[in-house]
């Protein structure tokens, strides 16, 4: 009678482990040795693989090799999401990008009751691919994101380490898990390179008693204590400067003042990209100019260096461990935007540049485009991000974030680790979200792929899907640097 081998072991590294023969051959007709799944401190037992739920397990029957796993999830207590409720002046839908409207903003069930309360406050659209002024409000689209600014600064809802007046509603619209943000963010704290990461934290928002559904609640990208903390030199024309690269920085301001371009990048596409200054610039307008000239022409000799300098050119103009990290939390995302659009950066006064700030994953983590297949490298087309593309021709700048994968590898599958806990946390305050919006076994919207979207039936089933893109996500970026050093090689 033919032979069998079944594997028992835990879906992670960190969360427990399997007692008992973890690998049995055995016949056709022979059961399975007892083996139980031991959870370590801090996570919990679920489920094994093929659905059976008790920890201990004998008996199985092989019928061909197979691995059984046992899942381990953090053991977070359940996610209490807070109730934002927003009333405009005119007690209308908000429904535009280009003006704010006068809001009183109620918070309750805050996580700490000093945040709780009534304040004043004005309300304006944002978002690009996201942003519908004119989709029936019982329609998905018309579940936007928004800017609040306060008339006081404060800690919203305790997020941060400093009060401010800007602050974010970001619908999440293409993410039904409502993590991938969260998770940019988490890897822009997990790499130290990148020395700015807004906070975050999940709440139920009503407009004039309308429920709109779960939005994040985050920090708004700007220089500020706490925030993009640079100082501004306002004497100077080696100002501090905050940069956003984006390929629609034209529709908002004015060449030559508020955005310029670069020679030689993305040029020949239909989409290229300005690099917008999002920080004040000298009131002086003489002064204000000078400092314009300032970066466009330091910007510009960063990017003669990346495309055609040596790395000693390169290193010094740009902070390299900032490059370094960015660029593995762009890949690791995937995110066709990410390096196209809400891409910041930031150069202090005598300094190099930095790249900062994580911002817009939506798009990332297998949910559109490119980034539905956990291989290839986004970032190595001119059209995704013509520094990286460049910088990874060179075996010194693979090699350098090869190294640094390596050091982050325990606190990447530890992050994996915690997204899954979070997902299972926040169950009920996403299944509320998906009632609404009717999200779990439906193709929400057009730019969702069915893979997330249509085939995903349950809130866990999001979760698991996240999960198992990002663990092989992680492997197969590994793979194709390596192949990048072994073909240069040859």
């Amino acid at each position: 009678m033919a032979t069998h081998t079944v594997t028992y072991e835990s879906s992670t590294k960190f969360g427990g482990y399997i007692k008992g023969n973890t690998v049995q051959t055995l016949r056709e007709d022979q059961p399975s040795e007892t083996v139980e799944a031991v959870a370590l401190d801090g996570y919990r037992f679920v489920s094994w693989s093929d659905g059976l739920k008790n920890p201990v397990r004998s008996g199985d029957l092989v019928f061909y090799d197979k691995v059984i796993s046992a899942k381990f999830v953090l053991d977070l207590p359940d996610y209490k999401a807070p109730t934002i409720n927003i009333v405009t002046e005119n007690k209308e839908p908000v429904l535009t990008k280009e003006y704010y409207t006068n809001a009183v903003i109620t918070v309750t069930d805050a996580p700490k009751e000093k945040h709780n309360g009534t304040f004043t406050a004005r309300i304006k659209g944002r978002g690009n691919s996201s942003w519908s002024s004119s989709a029936p409000q019982d329609s998905y689209n018309s579940k936007n994101s928004y800017r609040l600014k306060f008339d006081d600064s404060q800690k919203f809802l305790g997020i941060g380490d400093s009060k401010n007046k800007d602050w974010v509603l970001n619908s999440c619209k293409f993410d039904a898990s409502l993590l991938r943000n969260h998770i940019g963010y988490r890897m822009g704290e997990i790499l130290s390179g990148i020395d700015y990461s807004p906070e975050c934290l999940w709440a139920h928002v009503y407009i004039n008693g309308d429920y709109r559904g779960v939005y994040m609640v985050g920090e708004f990208i700007e220089v500020a204590k706490d925030r993009v903390d640079i100082e501004d030199q306002m004497h100077s024309a080696d100002n501090g400067f905050l940069l956003e690269l984006d390929m629609r920085g034209n529709l908002d301001g004015t060449l030559g003042v508020d955005y310029f371009y670069v020679d030689g990048y993305a040029e020949g596409i239909s989409n290229p990209r300005e690099w917008v200054i999002k920080s004040d610039l000298s009131p002086d307008p003489a002064l204000a100019s000078q400092q314009f000239d300032f970066i466009k022409d330091y910007v510009q000799q960063v990017h003669n260096a990346i495309t055609n300098g040596t790395r000693e050119e390169i290193e010094a103009l740009i902070d390299m461990d900032s490059f370094v990290d960015m660029f593995i939390c762009s890949e690791f995302s995937k995110d066709v935007d990410v390096n196209t659009a809400s891409f910041f950066m930031y150069k202090p006064s005598g300094g190099k540049l930095h790249l900062t700030a994580p911002w817009d994953y939506d798009f990332g983590f297998g949910t559109y485009g490119v980034a539905q297949s956990m291989s290839g490298l986004v970032t190595a087309t001119d059209s995704g991000n013509q520094w990286f593309a460049s910088l990874i021709q060179h075996d010194w700048f693979v090699q350098l974030v090869l190294d640094r994968m390596k050091a982050v590898e325990d606190d990447i599958l530890r992050l994996t680790d915690e997204i899954v806990g979070l997902g299972y946390s926040m169950t009920a305050t996403a299944n509320e979200n998906a009632a609404k919006w009717d999200l779990y076994a439906n193709h929400y919207h057009s730019y969702v792929s069915w893979d997330v979207s249509t085939y995903l039936s349950d809130y866990e089933m999001h979760i698991e899907y996240l999960n198992n893109w990002m663990i092989w996500r992680w492997k197969l970026i590994i793979l194709d640097l390596e192949a990048y050093l072994s073909n240069s090689s040859n």
